[in-house]
């Protein structure tokens, strides 16, 4: 039955490739010497399609139909669950992966070679090409770059998409510190009659500092809480252009409050500074 069937994205590799890749084993074990040389009917299959064929339970010794190059599709076991690799975009997770021995599959047209280096991977191609030449002068290599390259392509999509996200996110911090300013400062002009007293009642300008600053905080405090709660909610419709970072992270939520809190200090310290020079006289004039 065809609907049985789903859709893999499956790679055929040589000894190496996990080591190379650096792709963790979960449970099980990798291709052995003698099933890459054999072309023994197993397969390694990574974590996602391990939860599909097996929820809750060990994928290790499942037996699976697959078709990769015969029309009638061939029972295969499960030696091994690895880590999941993304595909094009690490902006999504991709489709599950099944990895089986290059032998297996047979021949393809096109081959990827992966080389990994402690010294600067540009300065490798010739000796590479040197070494596939050595092997066959008619193999073409093309499509040569390094893997930092290919995740920043990988990358684009989400580094335009938080790009715009932060320019939003700056203008929105501007206007909270004008509007912030804006409000202190009214505020203040407000406030000149019961300033201008208690300067005349025996205030000191530290005094009246602090209580401009505080109240610029209680103001921010609450905007703060909000925010944040807003954001608890809202950032997990933001999954997935997240790679690597949570969306409930306490270390980005932290920064963001600390960073609204100094800019709210920023933003309250010349009303609090013209509040302090107030003099009674001008205050009870004005008042």
């Amino acid at each position: 039955d065809e609907s049985l069937y789903g859709q893999a994205a499956y790679r055929a590799i040589r000894p190496g490739y996990f080591e190379t890749m650096r792709t963790n084993l979960i449970e099980g074990r990798l291709f052995s010497p003698a099933e890459f040389a054999n072309s023994t009917p197993v397969v390694v299959v990574d974590e996602v399609l391990a939860g599909l064929i097996a929820p809750g339970e060990s994928a290790v010794r499942k037996r699976l139909l697959i078709r990769i190059t015969t029309l009638d599709p061939q029972e295969v076991e499960v030696i091994g669950v690895v880590e999941h690799q993304r595909g094009p975009s690490l902006a999504r997770d991709g489709t599950e992966g099944i990895y089986v021995t290059n032998l297996y599959a047979g021949t393809f047209g096109n081959m990827t070679y992966i080389v990994r280096t402690a010294t600067d991977p540009e300065g490798l191609v010739r000796q590479v090409r040197r070494e596939l030449d050595a092997l066959d002068p008619m193999l073409p290599l093309s499509d040569v770059r390094s893997m930092e390259a290919r995740v920043d392509e990988a990358m684009t999509e989400t580094r335009f998409a938080l790009a715009l996200i932060g320019a939003f996110g700056v203008m929105a911090l501007a206007l909270a510190s004008i509007g912030i300013y804006g409000v202190l400062s009214h505020t203040v002009r407000q406030r000149v009659g019961e300033i201008g007293l208690r300067m005349a009642l025996g205030a000191q300008q530290k005094q009246v500092r602090t209580m401009v600053l505080r109240h610029g905080l209680l103001l921010s405090g609450i905007g703060v809480a909000i925010g944040l709660a807003g954001a608890f909610a809202l950032t997990r419709l933001m999954t997935a252009l997240l790679f690597g970072v949570s969306a409930v992270d306490p270390v980005t939520y932290a920064a963001v409050a600390l960073s609204l809190t100094l800019v709210t200090l920023l933003a309250c310290y010349v009303p609090a500074r013209r509040a302090a020079r107030v003099e009674p006289i001008e205050a009870l004039r004005w008042e």
